[in-house]
């Protein structure tokens, strides 16, 4: 049974202890926001996929063209070469994997699930009412959904969007999370960890531009602070760190979310074993 990344290993790679030195690395720390438990997992066997997410849907096929060019842009990218083709794969990529995560399919799925409804006759309380069934969706129709939305989410990258890359040289890394792609619903704008010493920041700007704006900065150390922040606010179930300090623990206990322990809200509205 097939392991679908849908964090892939090439971007889990650079936020591991050897990336800086140039080695390598296999293994980072994953810290659970429910259990607030830690553990060092090989991101080969244990991180950022499930078996068979994707049911074999061609889309996955394609993103693996991007995941092939990912270390190449983040090289380019710490070398502050900002050329045309680099902007072009960063902004795919970013726009990829912000859907391809299992928290936005979910999503995808309630609203084909919601606009696919019937609504029954049946009983409450001995009293004839209205009902409304539901069913599941299945994985082939979130991709589908996704594949036709992503050419509009990569354009609005490119032409709606200001965009800053931050250049990391403090102490403090940058970490990541299960759902790295991060966007603010209510101001549009958009977090993307890199790698540990890289970050993207976009401002939605409600103006269509020919071509996105685009520069690199210098992080301070509260910059840095205010991303990563965000970065344990904006996990689903994990957090990820080249390592573990109790600094750091305290970080994730005192920024991460309330869990969600509505039993509505649990559970998949999709799958990919449905007739």
């Amino acid at each position: 049974m097939a392991r679908d990344h849908f964090i892939p290993k090439a971007y889990l790679r650079h936020f591991t202890s050897g990336y800086l030195r140039g080695v390598s690395e296999g293994k980072l720390y994953a810290y659970s926001v429910t259990f607030e438990r830690y553990r060092l997992v090989s991101i080969n066997k244990h991180v950022g996929f499930e078996h068979n997410l994707y049911a074999e849907h061609p889309l996955d096929r394609d993103w693996n063209t991007y995941e092939r060019s990912w270390p190449s842009v983040v090289d380019a990218l710490r070398h502050r070469n900002h050329k045309a083709e680099i902007i072009t794969d960063l902004l795919a990529f970013t726009a990829i994997q912000f859907c391809r995560v299992p928290a936005i399919m979910e999503v995808v799925a309630k609203r084909i699930a919601f606009a696919n409804h019937r609504v029954i006759r049946t009983e409450l309380d001995g009293k004839p009412v209205n009902g409304m069934l539901i069913k599941m969706v299945h994985t082939h129709q979130v991709l589908d959904f996704i594949s036709d939305i992503l050419p509009s989410i990569i354009d609005s990258a490119r032409a709606e969007y200001h965009w800053e890359i931050l250049h990391n040289t403090t102490i403090e890394h940058f970490l990541t999370n299960d759902q790295p792609c991060m966007w603010d619903i209510s101001t549009g704008n958009v977090i993307f960890p890199i790698s540990l010493d890289l970050a993207l920041v976009g401002t939605y700007t409600e103006k269509r531009n020919i071509s996105p704006s685009f520069k690199a900065i210098d992080a301070t150390h509260d910059l840095v602070r205010q991303v990563n922040r965000s970065t344990v606010k904006n996990a689903s179930r994990l957090i990820f760190s080249q390592h573990v300090t109790d600094e750091l623990l305290r970080f994730f206990r005192e920024n991460k979310k309330t869990p969600d322990l509505n039993p509505m809200s649990g559970g998949r509205s999709f799958s990919n074993t449905l007739e």
